[in-house]
């Protein structure tokens, strides 16, 4: 996608791609080119580099599946782009990546696995040392077994010259990390958040630190949860998202949300 193109994909699968091989690249050709934008719907990538790569792009993607090798970013975006993801399953690679001056990627109601790579779950900051700032804003979803590896430094949810990871009303599950802490780094701020396992305190307020979520069967895959877990019900009161990864209506039951990617039905 070049030089402020507008491309829509729905249903589309892509695979099979040779080695390094991006499954998007949107980017214009010069620097003083309008920036393009891709939607992204019911859309299933397996890279071998990037799922989804733009620098610098405007990116929607929505109810898609995106996998990516474990030293690749399975959605990495570059300098002034902006980029919103909902209801997605990111499966393996090197995390969410917005990278540079401008680069901010919106993650809500989605599922993130097994990003085992160098940077973790997703990471904000400075492109090459170069400088610049990044952000990842994390909502009402549920990430499995990777680590969150906030930069250092103090974050600007709100705006402002921070660069990291804003995370709320979430879920950060690693039951197989062997360390204390599944997040680390100064650079994150987390509100209304469940983390299993930590012991070291968080930027921010109203979170479960060390509380099993009792998802019900994450070994297989199954990421709902279960009666009794801490997440039910337990969001911000003051939440407005109105959609979970089923598409389940928000709240399911009562006048409250619960944290993570899923209401709870009993």
């Amino acid at each position: 996608m070049l030089d402020g193109a507008r491309v829509r994909v729905i249903g589309l699968a892509i695979s099979n791609l040779g080695p390094n091989g991006i499954g998007v690249r949107c980017e214009p050709v010069t620097a003083m080119a309008p920036t393009p934008s891709v939607e992204l719907e019911q859309v299933s990538i397996d890279a071998t580099g990037p799922a989804v790569f733009g620098n610098p792009c405007t990116i929607s993607v929505a109810r898609s599946h995106l996998r990516g090798l474990a030293n690749q970013p399975p959605l990495q975006v570059v300098g002034a782009s902006a980029v919103s993801v909902d209801r997605t399953f990111f499966d393996g690679g090197d995390g969410i990546q917005a990278i540079g001056a401008g680069a901010v990627v919106h993650v809500t109601n989605s599922i993130i696995t097994n990003q085992t790579g160098p940077d973790g779950a997703f990471v904000g900051g400075s492109f090459g040392g170069s400088g610049g700032n990044g952000f990842v804003f994390v909502s009402f979803s549920t990430v499995i077994n990777s680590l969150v590896k906030c930069p250092s430094g103090t974050p600007a949810c709100s705006g402002g010259s921070g660069a990291g990871a804003c995370i709320d009303n979430s879920i950060i599950f690693a039951p197989t990390n062997t360390a204390q802490d599944t997040v680390t780094g100064s650079a994150c701020v987390a509100n209304y958040t469940i983390v299993f396992p930590q012991t070291t305190a968080l930027t921010g307020a109203n979170n479960q630190l060390g509380a099993n979520p009792l998802l019900k069967s994450p070994t297989t895959g199954d990421f709902h949860l279960t009666a009794g877990s801490p997440a039910i019900q337990a969001a911000d009161p003051l939440a407005t998202d109105h959609l979970d990864f089923d598409g389940v209506t928000r709240p399911a039951q009562g006048t409250r949300r619960c944290i993570g990617s899923y209401e709870f039905v009993p």
